[in-house]
């Protein structure tokens, strides 16, 4: 805008601007009305959005109610669910009926026979010997005192078990303090290998790893720490001390559990009272228990001052046969007990996270690269990957298996994901990865084992065997989960509350979808209101279509049928005699409900979602290839005729197209068109019913004629509101409309905006010229008036 009309006119004295601006004010009210029309089909838009969604979940809702999942329901309870749980389906028989479990089915499984890693090398470095994690320098401790190891990269495993069993000696760069009291050694796995650290400490004391100041993970590398210290037992036999009548006793089996004590016991028995004394030498402390039965041999538990003492006590007469009596006897024994601790798993083992030509394999592997089979299926590998990487492409391969590695016991293992005694199948096809990791080796499988049980109802009570420990093909309709072994008896019933549930959740959703109908569409005479869809008569024209379908008989329905609506089983719209204004919503009557599903569910079914039609087809009359038509359409739940056209292709295929045209004045749809070899059948182009094709092809045209017989309310309002929300629904057309109508009111707004900046240009304009035609008057008025004063003043001076 030019300047000129920011401030008052300088040659006029008018305010331009603010004149300017209240003629654009009044012109530009065109676009203030057209922008209001697209407020109110925005919000009208937005309101059918609302009502949509309501209906939508509506569909859902009334859908359940055409599955007999939902309205004919079958419960299945067992009186023991950690034997079995049940579930039962719609088709399930409603009785009683006793299992047994005597075995859960288990899942194959494949380990490696020995283990896949090599041994430990205790000559070489530490951070070289095969360790599968590198130790660190620093110090660990035993029972207070610190063993130091100075550098990984020289001092090895036997310079440690050398200066833990000489302290106070360097070994290389490792020294362990005196008083340390263990003993080190390398023993042997379970493959026989030197491949396990084991500590033990002297008689009668215990075993302490680790302390907050270590600075070396010697202890955690070497699978030393936090493992429980065992014990042993040394002391031999105790013998009978004083006999009689030639009897003679032992007491032998001595187990002691605690890992510190070492203590000498004096064992006394006393024929009269049948009294076994044990007396610790170090406290004078005693223990009793009284033996019975020794004829042939007791076995009794003594706590004795926190000291479980296991003793068997056997009584042999002068011929080595049991005897009645063991006589008295005497007898002393030191019980001695060592505390050792030892690897929990092998020292030297596969390095998982390493390339596989460095991993420490016991059994090298023969090439840089290969393949193996898994149940059919092919896992490749490069000698570059790591043991990680092989098992994550196994685990993600699909072959039934899951693979694991075991760090204990240095395996590879294949876990079969199906239960049963199959066995895994696999074979290395390049490369012997398979027989590197040792799961191809003698052994290695173990089978996994089928479920075993019975069921008194079936097969006399005889064993029944299943793969799975998930049952659903003895019982039909019935689906057991066997759990543990055990008996329990299973009830199947029916479920009426899975179905009153249902039917509430319909209700429920039904009132919510109409109440936003009413809000949107009401008129409010107090305020004299009108609510946004007010007058809509295709909204209205759903309300009341609802109303009808929900309270119709189902179509088809007989005077034999006792439940032919929703009102015959407890859905209504409020009792009779109900005022004005409150039977706008459904109720449900759950105690008549339920008492329908338990009168005749089968009934009530076939109210909700009965569904049959009925064909005709003149078999030899039609001009096409059609020869036989088996089943009845599953979709289409109207009357109407399928025109199947065939042409024939020439070479020995014949193409069928066709359309539905339904009864009435319905649109006909068309078919998807599918292409079938001569004599053979196709089911693919009419869902629920199969075409046979003749073998000598004939183009022309067949018709087939669908009468629909019984169709429940169910489906009927579950059709309706799918359509009504489809993609060619109304509300899908009334928001293409809408958005058109947008559309267009927004293209006039914006040919308005462009008139009003030319038309604001030409008013600037205006008022520029008139701005400039009164700053020439000014001056031309000046002007005369200075040439009238000269002329005044020149007559003055001719005077």
């Amino acid at each position: 805008m030019s300047g000129l009309f920011s401030i008052t006119g300088l040659a006029s004295g008018l305010d331009t601007k603010a004149i300017i601006d209240a003629i654009m004010a009044q012109e530009r009210l065109g676009v203030d009305r057209l922008q209001a029309k697209v407020d109110l089909t925005k919000k009208k838009q937005q309101a059918l959005t609302d009502i949509k969604g309501r209906v939508a979940t509506l569909q859902q809702r009334i859908f359940d109610l055409t599955l007999s999942s939902k309205v004919n329901a079958r419960s299945a309870t067992s009186t023991d669910t950690s034997v079995l749980t049940a579930t039962a389906s719609s088709t399930a028989a409603k009785g009683t009926f006793n299992v047994e479990v005597k075995q859960l089915a288990t899942a194959t499984t494949a380990t490696s026979t020995t283990p896949i890693g090599g041994e430990i090398n205790a000559a070489v470095a530490l951070d070289q010997a095969g360790f599968a994690t590198d130790p660190t320098d620093g110090t660990f401790t035993i029972n207070g005192f610190t063993v130091t190891i100075a550098d990984v990269t020289s001092d090895t495993l036997q310079n440690v078990v050398d200066a833990i069993n000489d302290p106070g000696v360097a070994y290389g760069g490792v020294t362990a303090q005196v008083g340390i009291g263990v003993t080190a050694a390398i023993v042997n796995d379970d493959a026989a290998r030197p491949n396990v650290l084991q500590l033990t400490a002297a008689a009668g004391e215990e075993i302490q790893l680790g302390a907050v100041g270590d600075t070396s993970n010697f202890l955690t590398v070497a699978k030393l720490l936090g493992v429980d210290a065992t014990s042993t037992q040394t002391g031999g036999t105790l013998s009978q001390g004083d006999s009689t009548a030639g009897n003679d006793a032992t007491i032998s089996s001595i187990d002691v559990s605690d890992t510190r004590r070492s203590d000498t016991y004096t064992f006394s028995y006393n024929a009269g009272t049948n009294v076994l004394t044990l007396t610790r030498t170090g406290d004078g402390a005693t223990d009793t228990v009284t033996l019975v039965g020794l004829a042939a041999g007791v076995s009794s538990t003594l706590d004795f001052d926190a000291l479980d003492v296991s003793i068997t006590v056997t009584a042999l007469n002068a011929d080595g046969e049991p005897a009645d009596d063991i006589g008295s006897f005497l007898d002393t024994k030191t019980i001695i007990t060592t505390a050792t601790s030892q690897s929990q798993g092998n020292l030297g083992s596969l390095l998982t996270t390493e390339a596989l030509a460095d991993a420490n394999f016991d059994t090298a592997l023969n090439a840089a690269s290969g393949s193996f089979t898994i149940n059919g299926k092919t896992i490749a590998w490069q000698d570059t990957e790591a043991l990680t990487t092989i098992i994550s492409r196994i685990n993600s391969a699909g072959a039934g298996v899951v693979a694991a590695y075991d760090s204990v016991q240095d395996a590879l293992t294949l876990s079969s994901t199906t239960t049963g005694s199959q066995l895994i199948t696999m074979a290395d096809v390049a490369g012997n990865f398979l027989a590197a990791t040792k799961l191809t080796a003698a052994g290695a499988q173990t089978a996994g084992a089928n479920a075993v049980f019975t069921i008194d109802t079936v097969d006399g009570g005889a064993n029944l065997f299943n793969s799975s420990n998930t049952v659903s093909s003895i019982v039909p309709g019935v689906t057991l989960s066997l759990k543990k072994l055990g008996t329990t008896q299973v009830t199947v019933a029916q479920d009426t509350s899975t179905t009153v549930t249902a039917v509430k959740a319909f209700v429920d959703q039904y009132n919510s979808a109409m109440d936003l109908i009413r809000q949107k569409t009401k008129y409010d005479s107090e305020t004299k209101k009108a609510e946004i869809l007010l007058g809509d008569s295709s909204v209205r024209l759903v309300q009341s279509r609802l109303r009808t379908l929900v309270t119709d008989e189902f179509y088809g329905a007989t005077a034999d049928d006792e439940y032919k609506s929703l009102m015959d089983v407890g859905v209504t719209s409020g009792a009779i005699g109900s005022a004005v204004g409150t039977t706008d919503d459904l109720v449900v009557d759950t105690a008549k409900l339920t008492a329908a599903l338990e009168d005749d569910p089968d009934a009530v079914e076939l109210m909700f979602k009965g569904f049959t039609n009925s064909i005709d087809w003149p078999a030899g009359d039609g001009a096409g290839s059609i020869v036989d038509v088996a089943g009845s359409p599953s979709r289409e739940h109207r009357s109407g005729d399928y025109e199947i056209t065939s042409v024939d292709l020439l070479n020995g295929t014949v193409s069928l197209s066709g359309t539905f045209t339904p009864s009435g004045s319905g649109v006909s749809e068309d078919l998807t068109t599918v292409i079938v070899t001569a004599g053979e059948s196709t089911s693919t182009m009419i869902p629920g019913m199969t075409l046979t094709v003749d073998a000598v092809i004939t183009a022309g045209t067949d018709t087939i004629t669908v009468t629909l017989d019984t169709l429940g309310v169910a489906h009927r309002v579950n059709d309706y509101l799918s359509d009504l929300i489809g993609v060619e629904g109304l509300f899908a057309s009334r928001r293409e409309a809408s958005d058109d109508q947008i559309e267009s009111l927004n293209d006039q707004i914006d040919a308005f905006e462009e008139r009003l900046v030319l038309r604001r240009a030409a008013l600037e304009n205006k008022f520029k010229g008139l701005e400039t035609a009164l700053t020439g008057l000014q001056q031309q008025s000046l002007a005369l008036q200075a040439q009238l004063a000269r002329i005044m003043a020149s007559g003055n001076t001719n005077q």
